[in-house]
């Protein structure tokens, strides 16, 4: 007869089996959510925060490794969608496949940590619930950087479970986890103080100072190097990423909600560019300016702040998806499958009876209740929002895991003790629905978004159906309007254009987009004293702000007001030394000016920038042949005739420059 297995390998067994299942099914469920999102426009082509990590990442994919100034965002995540983006070709969609994957393999950990906790049913069951909780599944599979985030966090979570790191090298690994989650996104260092604390609560004293240095130490070591990189970057000493003081500001101001309300418009420019106007230019500046703001506005009002911060802790716990950057609710409207998955409303309840079960025996879950509370903290201190809260939600699947357990047990036991869990469960379910958050389930936001990207797809039947959507969910939505304006202007409807514009500007004055689309169409008409104005209200909100630079000097330039577009055509380029037109302007102005060595040298800067650019060698031919050297002209048109100049301007200034070169070889008479 065959000897039976182990009850070791049998238990090994079902634990292999166990996480294969939550896998599968957090996969899969990823995978349905990605198919049903796939084809929306603001997927499709990314927007906002999503935008900003493509385009750093493809910079990356390219081998650019040239560093932002300032950084929008911490370098984790780019580096690693740049990595996925490098091997597939560019693909978008095999970046969210692996995301499914990576999400998947989070809810492994988070499995393995509820089992290490709680046993293999709560365990089993914490992997589960993570892998259907709705807002996980779709962020997952999205272009933000909390998919990799939540497998990093819930990796050293595993580390420091049950009570701590046990090894030198264990604690190491902690640290290390924490500090390359850190530099995905800052706010994981809240979980730095838990994982370093935890070495006290082994029962063995050996080494603990050793492995308390070893997890502060190897944090330090990965994080540091982003610093430095800032710094040497931008000037400022910046941890991870610029914005800091004005995220802060938005959280903790207590005359704000404490919530991301600040939405795209008017509102963001005038507050996004209030440190430039008080003349704080660089990040760190900026940083600080609005940190000491917040912090007078705390000290004028300590009541009211605190009030603030216990709005924020309830917050953090309510089943409402707060808006941060666009509405959950719009994709579950658009994802069928969204609607059935379970969200904080379920889990919260199921945790809270999980955490009060699991509180009353004996050793306790420090370590989870630590995270719980640092994640708790982050949402409190900061932001409130779907995003800035996700770190909390795989502590509460593995406490709710824990609390499906309780649950059973109680219903098991009768009596008292199902009177108990449901009570607990009850109460759960009524503190998770005390607010709602209806700015996150009105829609015009993701509609103009959607009517943007259709735009630039040159679907402009469709763009404006989007943008007229927009207005039936919010008749005030001033970026609505200014969509209209622009797909208008696109089609070549000035008129109608300029009305749609005028609308938003009456909505919302202080608009840049606004400001900036109307100066382009007033120029497109004809109307360059309303273009100047357009773009001088637009530097008046944000005096650094290119676009308005590069569009009123080149105004100037072309009426001749050269004294007044220098000082415009220099700031460009200050603001986006890397830009060739921004070069490429001032080397226009310059030559005008008739100042041609200064000429010359943006002229070769803009070509150097970009050797593609067909006018930068043509206005670079222009700038030696006005300068008296039409051979060097000559080589540069053949430079622009290879980047596919338009021939008639190209035989226009290649007339001049051999008409140049006759005169100086006494072949032609000068005239």
């Amino acid at each position: 007869m065959a000897r039976p297995r182990p009850r070791r390998a049998r238990a090994a067994e079902a634990g292999r089996f166990d996480l294969a299942v939550v896998f599968g099914a957090a996969f899969l469920v990823r995978l349905a959510v990605w198919l049903q999102i796939r084809s929306l426009p603001i997927v499709r082509s990314p927007q906002l925060d999503s935008f900003e990590y493509v385009e750093w990442a493809r910079r990356i994919a390219a081998g650019d490794f040239t560093w932002p100034v300032p950084p929008p965002h911490g370098p984790g995540y780019p580096f690693f969608l740049g990595a996925i983006l490098k091997l597939s070709g560019g693909s978008l969609g095999a970046a969210a496949v692996v995301q499914a994957a990576l999400g998947a393999l989070g809810c492994v950990l988070i499995a393995r940590v509820g089992r290490k906790l709680f046993g293999r049913e709560a365990g089993l069951l914490a992997g589960l619930l993570l892998g259907v909780e709705a807002a996980v599944a779709l962020v997952d599979v999205s272009l933000y950087s909390e998919g990799l985030l939540l497998v990093l966090l819930a990796a050293a979570l595993l580390v420091i479970s049950p009570t701590g790191p046990a090894t030198v090298r264990a604690a190491a690994a902690a640290g290390a986890l924490i500090g390359l989650a850190a530099i995905v996104r800052p706010t994981a260092v809240f979980l730095l103080p838990v994982a370093a604390g935890s070495v006290f609560l082994a029962r063995s004293p050996a080494r603990r100072t050793t492995r308390f240095l070893a997890v502060a130490a190897a944090a330090a070591i990965v994080i540091l190097p982003v610093t430095w990189l800032n710094l040497r970057a931008t000037g400022a000493p910046l941890l991870v990423q610029g914005h800091g003081g004005f995220n802060f500001w938005i959280g903790n101001s207590p005359s704000r909600d404490g919530l991301p309300s600040v939405r795209p418009g008017a509102e963001w420019d005038r507050l996004e560019g209030e440190a430039v106007r008080a003349g704080f230019v660089t990040p760190g500046d900026q940083d600080r300016y609005f940190a000491r703001k917040t912090i007078r506005e705390i000290g004028a009002d300590p009541l009211r702040w605190l009030r603030l911060l216990g709005a924020k802790l309830v917050w953090t716990f309510q089943a409402e998806e707060i808006r941060d950057p666009f509405s959950f609710y719009f994709f579950r409207g658009e994802a069928p499958l969204l609607s059935f998955l379970p969200g904080v409303g379920v889990l919260f309840p199921l945790a809270l009876l999980g955490a009060v079960a699991a509180s009353a025996r004996s050793p306790r879950p420090w370590v989870l209740l630590g995270a719980a509370a640092a994640w708790a903290a982050s949402c409190t201190l900061l932001v409130t929002s779907f995003r800035y809260r996700l770190p909390l939600v795989p502590v509460l699947a593995v406490f709710a895991g824990a609390g499906c357990v309780e649950a059973a047990r109680a219903v098991r036991a009768r009596g008292r003790a199902l009177a108990l869990a449901a009570g607990v469960l009850l109460a759960g379910a009524l503190a998770a629905r005390l607010w709602g958050h209806p700015a996150s389930r009105t829609f015009a936001e993701e509609w103009t978004a959607t009517g943007i990207t259709l735009n630039h797809e040159r679907d402009l039947a469709g763009a404006e159906r989007a943008f007229r959507r927009a207005l039936a969910e919010d008749s005030r939505w001033a970026p609505a309007w200014t969509g209209l304006g622009v797909a208008a202007a696109n089609r070549g409807d000035l008129q109608q254009a300029r009305a749609s514009l005028e609308k938003a500007l009456t909505l919302e004055p202080g608009s840049i987009l606004a400001n900036l689309e109307l100066a382009r169409v007033s120029a497109a008409g004809g109307r360059l004293t309303d273009a100047e104005h357009a773009y001088r209200r637009v530097l008046a909100l944000a005096p650094r702000e290119y676009d308005a630079l590069q569009g009123l000097g080149a105004l100037l330039l072309s009426e001749r007001r050269l004294d007044e577009a220098e000082p415009l055509a220099r700031r460009a380029a200050e603001v986006s030394p890397a830009s060739a037109p921004a070069h490429l302007l001032l080397a226009r102005v310059l030559g005008a000016k008739k100042r041609w060595t200064e000429a010359l040298d943006e002229g070769r800067r803009a070509c150097d920038l970009d050797p593609s650019s067909p006018d930068a060698w043509i206005t670079l031919g222009a700038l030696w042949t006005d300068s008296g050297d039409p051979q060097r002209s000559l080589e540069a048109l053949d430079r622009a005739q290879g980047a596919g100049a338009d021939p008639r301007t190209l035989g226009a200034v290649r007339g001049l420059a051999l008409r140049a070169l006759e005169m100086q070889s006494g072949r032609a008479p000068a005239r």
